[in-house]
């Protein structure tokens, strides 16, 4: 049997009608497709929590044995701290508590069931820190960190995705294959161009001349290391991006438009390949990340909306259009944006910090200060 809930699909006050059973709680979905998968029909789970449901009051183990009884089960829940916040404005009997705190009792419940059967298995997500819903209620954050301490009674731990792995992750996600075959050439091409520019004096990042960097191109294939290092270490820092979700759907955005243009010499997919002209890619970005105001400053400095005069970014790149260059303006400025500090405060990186690390082999490195040398308004800071 397994069973999937994820917490933002239910609805505490108003309830969820699936075939004519209207379910407001964790249990009476739980029992709901627990019912479906044993073939007695939802409304058959239904109705053995239906006083439960009816007084929103957390149920006993009872109804998981009847349903469950010694088959393998594997119930996933996902969002639960988003459940927990909505559940928080529902009042359950005399109102001195709510369904938030009903919802963490059945938790404890349903765990207790897990560790009692050695066929069934509870996969949870819980937000690790508050400071995610620093906006809610202490009733909520109390909730939720009960729930945090009722699940480490009986937890494995498994620990989320890390910087390395997202790569690979998305990279799996992305595409059914990948040709591996060039990525050593690939790797030293990148080392050998970067160490060319050292010996011109060129000011790039320190880590751009290490023997690592080439390890760092062959782990991260077909992703240049910097746009990975931007997602995990600018861009996840704001809250409402979710990691490994956000970076697929992001990333897969990208792909869809490189497929599309077909870019000449593209040896790694780029930060510069985050083209902010594409809706899709700026809303991720902005609105998306609740950052509404920084889609003001891609359409001013960066990328030109339809019908709308030219971006800053987007003029200045007529000259090296023109000359069958790159776009040089448009992705200095592309790769600045996801660099900017996403709480509104000042960040320090050097002139060439973002961009000569996303250079690719044989750009010639003088024409970031070409682009720079008349004035692009990219801001670095979160705009007010």
């Amino acid at each position: 049997l397994t069973v999937g809930i994820v917490g933002t699909d239910l609805d505490s006050s108003d309830g969820t009608v699936r075939n004519g059973v209207r379910i407001r709680t964790l249990w009476g979905e739980l029992a709901y497709q627990i019912g479906v998968e044993t073939g007695r029909g939802g409304a058959a789970g239904f109705d053995l929590v239906k006083e439960s449901e009816r007084t929103l009051a957390a149920p006993g183990p009872g109804f998981l044995k009847e349903l469950v009884g010694d088959r393998p089960v594997l119930i996933m829940l996902d969002e639960l701290a988003r459940h927990l916040r909505s559940a928080d404005a529902v009042a359950v009997g005399t109102g001195r508590n709510t369904l938030a705190d009903q919802t963490v009792a059945f938790l404890m419940t349903l765990l207790d069931f897990a560790a009692e059967h050695p066929r069934a298995c509870v996969v949870l997500t819980l937000a690790d820190s508050s400071a995610a819903f620093a906006d809610n209620t202490a009733h909520v954050v109390k909730a939720l960190r009960e729930s945090q301490s009722v699940a480490a009674r009986r937890e494995h731990i498994i620990t989320p995705t890390g910087e390395v792995e997202i790569s690979r992750i998305v990279t799996h996600r992305l595409f059914e294959r990948v040709d591996r075959s060039e990525v050593s050439d690939v790797a030293k091409a990148y080392q050998s161009y970067f160490g060319t520019l050292e010996e011109q004096g060129v000011d790039i990042p320190h880590e751009l001349q290490t023997p690592e960097f080439g390890g760092q191109v062959e782990t991260d294939y077909p992703f240049h290391p910097t746009l990975i290092t931007a997602l995990n270490r600018k861009v996840s820092t704001i809250p409402s991006f979710q990691k490994t979700r956000g970076a697929l759907r992001l990333m897969a955005r990208v792909v869809r438009h490189l497929w599309d243009t077909q870019p000449a010499d593209t040896h790694l997919i780029h930060l510069h390949h985050v083209y902010l002209g594409d809706e899709g890619i700026a809303n991720d970005l902005t609105q998306r990340l609740e950052r509404p105001n920084f889609k003001a400053v891609i359409d001013s400095d960066i990328a030109t909306p339809p019908r709308r005069s030219p971006a800053k970014a987007t003029a200045l790149d007529t000259e090296f259009t023109q000359a069958g260059k790159p776009p040089f303006a448009s992705r200095r400025a592309a790769i600045v944006l996801p660099h900017s500090p996403p709480q509104g405060t000042a960040t320090a990186h050097r002139r060439h910090e973002p961009t000569a690390a996303d250079l690719p082999p044989g750009a010639a490195p003088g024409s970031l200060d070409r682009a720079l040398a008349p004035p692009v308004a990219v801001k670095s800071r979160h705009p007010a």
